[in-house]
């Protein structure tokens, strides 16, 4: 078994014991469910030692004092706790919950309590000081209860203490099978943890055990799978490859989709349907991340390999015809790959709560961030993709760019009509693909990506801008989208005419009003408090400030027989009302609540409630509230932690503008919108038929059609062009951001290549970098200073808000102290100023107890206690600050609170304390930073490009000289006279000139020398080797004659004439020899001076090779670089060493053995390679040192200057050429040249 097999059996193994052990702790350990609650009793003991150090570190403190002082009391804890002596409160610590003393009095130390808002528990430590029993009660949240549920407040179990929310928190055990006590130390219980019936909460060690196991045999898995891939790229086989990372990476993400991994194992929210959901691939926001990442995983291994592949030379290799249509097809899936970027945004938007709109919100949460990071990922996606289409579509189309132009309109419409036929059709989408693909083929950008030079971050700054405006287009449409849909809802409740958060709010005010006991007090009479004490307090206490601003509204009272108590209110008794307004067409969600619509009245929408007042389970009387809406709405400051998120309000319908038509008749309207002026009956014609809304004077109008003839027009601003431009800056900074990451690393990664970078890409990067950093840090240095500057002025206008409510409130506190006046009539008061100072104000009295207040709903639901802030009361009452300014919560709304004291006319006395909590603070602070923020980022978007636009000209520019210089240098030669170079100014660039023309006026001094040294040289070495090679056939030549005269001159005087005519034969043969030799050398003295021009080696290769390409008896393959690779020499020259290279290998192929020519041509940064190789019989070693000398030669015909010829051409390119050869096996012949840059000439 090969061990391959043996690490995939082995990954087997190791899964099926991390199975097997996870099944037997979760299933076969009988203390399973113990072994799990182990570490919530660890952790409940741990708080509860923290309990008990910080009450007796607080009975330190008391026992110091003589008395108790509230500012001597307070010390820092890190849970709240209380001081009561003798049953009252004296000290609080926290001013969100202070416990009643009767709620947690009794014998104990540790207990737990079920409060109205949560489970406690609670540590009492009692002791007597000067006479007074003075308890220290500390209270540890375990679950907090909520009677509403919204952005702000969520009710749920203390993570910290019970991290597992489906548990339940009970104070009494029952015979249930899943329940747990939870104990003290010493064993005493506290309370019970009960369990889901579906199971036991699965165990911690198990899952540790499980995923470990798991991830050991994923690695080992993933290692041999790249082992296995490395192999088949040493094969060259990379369509293998990337089929195989293909098939791992589907495989392992269908079987995690499969079995719900990893939320099967561990509960996060990233893997959590409930933040996004959109389809069985991509159930949550993790499982989309996943997906791009294994996108861009696979084009990264494309973008690696792909031009090695065997397909990609099939692709470029296709007939004409079939070139053709691939150009139109890789034109329309460019669009498509954009699409698919366009898409990815949108549906995140579309399936979530999520955005990256930052005009809406600059905190960046948890999910922001990966929705961040999966546009990073999809814009490299986008980038990745066409630019390998950018390539394989420039290489296929080389002809003619005319055609290749025609080729992407082509594809183009096609696409477009496919979209339009499909009704997925987004034309902007379309044409700013087909611009960017247009831009990357005329400037040839994706060639760039292999050296770094300015192009490079010109191309990547121009898919950024690509990317960063589809991103903004998304947001725009998802916005125009969310603001249609909105309006159409809105106007659809308009048309339904229940408003269901006044509805739930007048039903929270019925239950409130059915408890007031001043109203029952009234209808018992054991109280003579008048009518109107009574209507306002209904109207300014119960019905709070939302409806009592919106609603105009009156008060009936009837006694227990139905008959009416005011004088000014008509013979109609209750049962009438009940009679005419309780009908099943005025019907709502609550039993008591009746709805009237009047659309076309003065009176457009009426609510009536009915509410039964009962004392001792017995009625008394009856209310009837009756609010009908005003024409026009104030502002409201109703704060949104008091209403359920079923009921909240979108913020963009509080701007809207509407108008009720009924048959083309106005019958209504509400808002800042002229309906009367702009819309028409021509207008309502064009909205009647638009299911998108119809612009009119800067507003989007939608239509609502109802029954009757009637018709609402809801409008709101449009989708300010402003924040597109916004959001386009913030993602296209992110990108640069990421663009700027990646030049650093690569720079950092390359730097020990020594990979060099031209001097006019220097000066870009570095007039960017100084252009950037600057107005970076002066960017944030701005946001800064301007934040810390509209804190302060917040801060101030906070202040001063408050001061003027306190002068306003002083007498009426004064009257209430004194006596003069009710805590109604002060309420009254209060609810009065509140109104129109725009705040909400809470008044507290000298002991910092709540005396009245605006908003009593947030007491009376205790999500607040009626105590003041302790930090606040310190301050204002006790240190006699005159006001001073705070920040709380509730739940997780944060917002400022400013505390005033108000003193008596002499200001000796404290009064009370007026507190005004600016629940919109923070949000105003957020929509000044929003706006801020846009600017600096529009701005800073705007100069940067336009800046990266300046500094390529002006890097041109700068270099003029310096390129000026390089073609005078690139021109210098020691054959021609070398002119010299003029510049006028004696700057740094003619100090340069100078020094270049003294050299080149020394270089002809000893081009002069050398040139006379060269050719005597040459003429030594040449009259050497003609020497050498006359000198062989002379002396054959001798021994002839020699041996002519001899017979001659024998002794009978006559000549053999066969050994005449062999010497004369011999002779002659000689002569030829050196007429050969001659003619050789001659014309190799004779070989013109080799050209300079620029041309492209790849093609005159292809086209050396296509010379065999149908001679069946050779063998020819080929390994050529794609792209291409610009050298500067002789063309033609270079074309003929190809020729006699490769005629020199099939010819030392001997008989009985076929040719076969390995062909390749490989690059580096900065040369090209070319590679011959034969099976021939190779060079013997005793002749590998001539090679390369004229004349010499090992085959029986041939000159023997071909490779002499091939040395000069090449070495006059600039190049090297060598050979590695084995005797018996073949000889390899290798050509360096360095590249050389290609200048395209210009029309």
């Amino acid at each position: 078994m090969s061990k391959r097999y043996l690490f995939i059996l082995l990954a087997i193994i190791i899964v099926a014991a991390g199975a097997a052990t996870r099944y037997i702790i979760f299933y076969s350990s009988p203390n399973a469910e113990e072994q799990q609650l182990k570490s919530i009793h660890e952790q409940i003991w741990h708080e509860i030692e923290v309990m008990e150090a910080e009450s007796k570190q607080v009975k330190n403190i008391l026992d110091a004092q003589d008395s108790i002082s509230f500012t001597a009391s307070k010390l820092e804890t890190k849970y709240p706790y209380f001081i009561y002596a003798n049953g009252n409160v004296i000290f609080w610590s926290d001013y969100r919950f202070v416990p009643d003393h009767s709620m947690i009095s009794g014998n104990y130390s540790l207990q737990v309590f079920n409060f109205k808002h949560g489970k406690y528990l609670v540590h009492r430590r009692a002791f007597v000081k000067h006479q007074r029993r003075v308890e220290i009660i500390s209270v540890l949240p375990l679950y907090k209860r909520y009677k509403i549920s919204n952005d702000y407040l969520e009710s749920g179990l203390n993570e910290d203490l019970i991290p597992y929310q489906s548990l339940q928190v009970v104070t009494e055990s029952s015979p249930y099978q899943h329940q747990h006590t939870i104990y003290t130390r010493d064993g005493k219980p506290l309370f019970v943890v009960e369990m889901p019936e579906e199971g036991v909460i699965l165990h911690q060690l198990g899952h540790v055990l499980t995923v470990i196991s798991a991830i050991i045999a994923l690695a080992i898995i993933c290692w041999q799978v790249v082992v296995l891939v490395n192999r088949l790229e040493i094969n060259r086989e990379y369509e293998w490859g990337f089929l195989l990372i293909t098939l791992f990476l589907v495989s392992i993400r269908s079987a995690m989709l499969y079995f719900g991994l990893p939320n099967a194992w561990v509960e996060l929210d990233l893997f959590s349907s409930k933040f996004y959901g959109y389809s069985y691939i991509s159930p949550s926001l993790g499982d989309l991340l996943l997906n791009v990442g294994i996108v861009i995983l696979l084009l990264a291994y494309l973008f690696t390999h792909f031009y090695k592949s065997r397909f990609y030379r099939f692709l470029i290799n296709l007939p004409r015809l079939w070139r053709i249509c691939l150009s139109i097809f890789l034109a329309g899936v460019s669009n498509w790959v954009l699409y698919l970027h366009f898409y990815v945004l949108d549906n995140i938007y579309l399936n979530s709560q999520l955005t990256l709109d930052i005009t809406t919100s600059i905190d960046f949460s948890y999910f922001k961030i990966i929705c961040l990071i999966i546009f990073i990922i999809n814009s490299c996606i986008y980038f990745f993709s066409v630019h390998l289409l950018g390539l394989l579509f420039i290489r296929i189309n080389r002809e003619s760019a005319i055609a290749a132009l025609a080729w992407i309109l082509i594809g183009t419409v096609l696409f477009t009509w496919l979209c339009y036929r499909i009704d997925i059709l987004y034309p902007f989408v379309i044409l700013l693909n087909t611009g960017y693909f247009l831009l990357i083929f005329y400037f040839r950008l994706p060639r760039s990506l292999y050296k770094f030079k300015y192009a490079t971050s010109i191309y990547l700054f121009t898919a950024a801008l690509v990317c960063a405006a589809i991103g903004a287009f998304a947001i725009y449409n998802l916005e125009k989208l969310k603001h249609i849909n909105n309006q159409q809802k809105f106007g659809e409740q308009l048309l339904a005419q229940h408003e269901r958060l006044d509805e739930f709010l007048l039903n929270e005010a019925t239950k409130s009003i059915q408890e007031e006991p001043l109203i029952r007090s009234r209808f018992t009479g054991s109280s003579f408090i008048s009518q109107e004490v009574i209507e306002q307090k209904i109207k300014r206490v119960h019905l709070k400030s939302y409806l009592y601003d919106k609603y105009d509204t009156e008060i009936f009272l009837f006694n227990s027989e139905g008959e009416p108590m005011q004088s000014n209110s008509g013979k109609t008794t209750y049962w009438e009302y009940l009679v005419n307004y309780k009908k099943e067409r005025y019907k709502t969600d609550y039993a008591n609540l009746s709805f009237i619509s009047r659309l076309g009245g003065s009176v457009i929408k009426e609510y009536i409630s009915f509410i039964p007042v009962e004392s001792e389970k017995k009625n008394v009387g009856y209310v009837i509230v009756w609010l009908k809406l005003k024409r026009i709405i104030p502002a409201s400051v109703y704060p949104e932690l008091l209403v359920d998120k079923r009921f909240i309000q979108s913020q963009e319908s509080r701007q809207y503008s509407y108008a009720i038509y009924k048959y083309n008749n106005l019958i209504y309207s509400e808002g800042a919108f002229n309906y009367r002026r702009f819309l028409d009956i021509r207008s309502l014609d064009s909205l009647q038929a638009s299911s998108s809304g119809v612009v009119i004077n800067k507003y989007l109008h939608i239509m609502v059609n109802g029954e009757e003839g009637k018709r609402v027009v809801v409008s709101a601003l449009q989708y300010p062009v402003k924040s597109l431009f916004s959001n386009f800056s913030f993602l296209f900074l992110v990108l640069v951001l990421c663009i700027v990451v990646f030049i650093i690393g690569f720079t950092l990664r390359y730097r020990a290549a020594k990979v060099n970078t031209s001097f006019a890409t220097k000066i870009q990067v570095y007039l960017n970098l100084a252009f950037f950093l600057p107005l970076f840090v002066i960017s944030i240095a701005t946001l800064s200073i301007i934040s810390s500057a509209y804190k302060k002025n917040l801060g101030k206008l906070f202040l001063r808000n408050a001061e003027n409510v306190s002068s306003n409130l002083r007498q009426y506190v004064d009257n209430y102290k004194s006596g003069s006046i009710s805590q109604e009539e002060l309420s009254g008061e209060l609810i009065r100023i509140a109104r129109y100072s725009g705040s909400d104000v809470n008044i507290f009295d000298e002991s910092g107890r709540l005396t009245a207040t605006s908003q009593p709903l947030i007491y009376e639901d205790e999500l607040l206690s009626p105590y003041i802030n302790p930090a606040a009361y310190i301050m204002v009452a006790e240190m006699n600050d005159k006001e001073v300014m705070m920040g709380e919560s509730v739940g997780k709304l944060n917002y400022n609170s400013v505390y005033v004291g108000v003193k008596s006319d002499n200001g000796s006395e404290l009064l009370g304390i007026i507190s005004i909590p600016f629940f919109e603070s923070k949000a105003e602070l957020d929509r000044q930073m929003i706006e801020v923020l846009s600017t600096i980022m529009n701005i800073f978007t705007a100069i940067f490009l336009c800046f990266l636009v300046f500094s390529y000209f002006a890097s041109r520019i700068l270099t003029v000289p310096l390129r000026l210089i390089t073609q005078k240098i690139q021109k210098t030669t020691l054959h021609d006279y070398n002119d010299p170079l003029e510049w006028e100014s004696d700057d740094e660039i003619g100090l340069l000139v100078n020094e270049y023309n003294r050299m080149l006026v020394k270089l002809e001094e000893s081009k002069q020398a050398l040139s006379r040294s060269e050719k005597e040289s040459a003429w030594r070495e040449m009259a050497q080797q003609v020497a050498h090679e006359i000198k062989n056939p002379l002396t054959p030549m001798k021994l002839t004659l020699q041996h002519l005269q001899r017979t001659l001159l024998n002794g009978n005087g006559s000549v053999n004439k066969t050994s005449a005519e062999k010497s004369f034969t011999t002779l002659l043969d000689q002569v030829d020899t050196l007429n050969d030799i001659a003619t050789s050398f001659s014309a190799f003295a004779k070989m013109p001076t080799p050209k300079e021009e620029v041309f492209e080696i790849g093609a005159v290769l292809r086209k050396t090779i296509e010379l065999y390409s149908n001679d069946e008896d050779v063998e020819i393959t080929t390994e050529i670089v794609p792209g291409e690779c610009y050298v500067k020499g002789d063309q033609q020259l270079m074309s003929r060493i190809f020729t006699n290279l490769i005629l020199n290998g099939i010819q030392s192929v001997p008989n009985g053995r076929k040719p076969h020519i390995f062909i390749s041509l490989q690059k580096n940064v900065h040369n090209i390679r070319v590679e011959i190789t034969d099976n021939g019989v190779g060079i013997p070693e005793n002749i590998r040192n001539k090679i390369f000398i004229p004349n010499f030669s090992t085959k029986y015909a041939g000159s023997g200057i071909g490779l002499a010829v091939a040395k000069r051409g090449v070495e006059h390119a600039g190049g090297i050429i060598w050979f590695e050869s084995e005797e018996g096996e073949g000889t390899s012949f290798f050509i360096q040249l360095p590249l050389s840059v290609f200048v395209p000439a210009q029309n």
